[in-house]
C-alpha cells in the first residue's frame, strides 16, 4: 500500500515540476499578487475560467498577460464598448479583388483573415462603464 502511494507522489512531483518555475517567472513581473497568479494557474490548470474584479491599477491585465507569455500562447484583449462589433470578437474575412474571392491567408498586410480576440488562448476581457459615456461630446 505505502509503495503505491510514494509511486503516486513521485508521478504528482515529476507533473507539476513546471509549476514553481512558473510561478518565478511570472513573479519577476508581478510584484505582490502572489494570491492572484496562484488562483490564474490553478484556472488554468483546472481547464476553467477566472473572473477578476478590483479597481483599476491592480496588474489584472499584466498577470494574465504575463501568465500567458510564461506558457508560449498567444493572448488577446477584449475591450467591450457600445460600438463593438461581432467582428472585433470573432475577426473577419476580407474580400481579394485579385482573386476574386475571399482569403484565409493570415497575417502580414494586405488583404486576409483578420482574426478577432476569440483566436487567442487566453483572452482577458473587460468593460468601459457606462458613465464615462454620459458625459461624452462626441
Amino acid at each position: 500500500m505505502n509503495t503505491g502511494i510514494s509511486a503516486i507522489n513521485k508521478e504528482v512531483e515529476k507533473a507539476s515540476a513546471f509549476v514553481r518555475p512558473l510561478f518565478s517567472e511570472i513573479g519577476k513581473v508581478v510584484i505582490g499578487q502572489n494570491y492572484l497568479v496562484e488562483r490564474l494557474v490553478i484556472g488554468l490548470l483546472a481547464n476553467g475560467h477566472v473572473l477578476l474584479e478590483g479597481v483599476p491599477g491592480l496588474a489584472k491585465t499584466l498577470s494574465v498577460k504575463t501568465l500567458a507569455s510564461c506558457i508560449h500562447v498567444k493572448f488577446s484583449r477584449l475591450q467591450f464598448t457600445p460600438d463593438m462589433l461581432p467582428a472585433d470578437v470573432i475577426g473577419t474575412q476580407i474580400y481579394n479583388p485579385q482573386s476574386g474571392g475571399f482569403t484565409t491567408r493570415k497575417g502580414g498586410h494586405g488583404f486576409g483573415l483578420h482574426s478577432g480576440a476569440l483566436a487567442a488562448n487566453v483572452l482577458a476581457s473587460s468593460s468601459i462603464a457606462a458613465s464615462r459615456f454620459a458625459g461624452s461630446t462626441t
